[in-house]
């Protein structure tokens, strides 16, 4: 008969970095591998059991996670290459799972920036055309 290996569990201070994690869609392996949590991955992962939290919350907060940076960003091309590295993933896989699982199209993104960046233009032209606009 052979026994479970020997876990040591999450102290409170992980357990709290854990969930915040989680809330950012970092999966267990990378939450694990991360130096300021400094856990083993089994731990991680039978934490989150303990919590009922399953994969798909995960994926749906990273995904929710990575549309926010996408459009808060000015360089989508430079904000996909940095959640590719804090993720694990590549820019591409980004554009993919998103696709697949949120139906978003990066040229509409694109456009979308486009129209918003020309309407803060001109609104900057008015002003500086009209001194007494405020």
């Amino acid at each position: 008969m052979s026994r479970a290996p020997q876990v040591k569990p999450l102290n409170a201070k992980q357990k709290d970095l854990v969930q915040k994690a989680w809330a950012l869609g970092y999966n267990d392996k990378l939450i694990s591998a991360h130096p300021r949590i400094n856990a083993e991955y089994l731990a991680v992962h039978r934490f989150r059991h303990e919590m009922g939290i399953d994969t798909k919350t995960i994926s749906e907060n990273r995904y929710d996670t990575w549309m926010r940076a996408i459009l808060s960003a000015g360089n989508v091309e430079a904000i996909l290459e940095k959640l590719g590295e804090s993720y694990g993933v590549t820019p591409y896989s980004i554009r993919l799972l998103l696709w697949r699982h949120r139906s978003i199209s990066f040229r509409a993104i694109q456009e979308e920036k486009l129209k918003k960046l020309d309407a803060e233009r001109k609104k900057q032209l008015k002003k500086e055309n009209n001194p007494f606009l405020v």
